[in-house]
């Protein structure tokens, strides 16, 4: 009778030990989905990120093309200082002659 009582304090043990042993894999178990619930989230996370990096770059380069356009229409219709000091010289010419055509007027009259 004895034999039997122990052998089922045996089981009973056993039987313990195998719930927590399923405890506590069942622990592990759901860490390790809530970890990959962690990473995909943080994935998508990062993806968004990297989603409204590329839209802001776009923008960006569409916005330094528009600048570009407008800088060489700009660039196009403004004169060069070139030609503003060509006519800057040309004026210059032109009073010097205009001043000694009054001058030669003066002294003839």
């Amino acid at each position: 009778m004895l034999l039997l009582a122990l052998f089922y304090c045996l089981i009973i043990g056993l039987l313990c030990l195998i719930v927590v042993l399923l405890q506590q894999y069942f622990m592990v178990y759901s860490r390790l989905q809530q970890y990959k619930k962690m990473q995909t989230s943080e994935f998508q996370r990062q993806l968004k990120i990297r989603d409204t990096i590329n839209i802001a770059f776009k923008k960006n380069q569409y916005v330094s093309t528009q600048l570009k356009q407008q800088l060489t229409i700009m660039d196009e219709k403004l004169p060069t200082e070139d030609t503003h000091e060509k006519k800057l010289g040309m004026f210059i010419e032109k009073l010097k002659k205009l001043l000694h055509s009054s001058l030669h007027l003066l002294e003839t009259e």
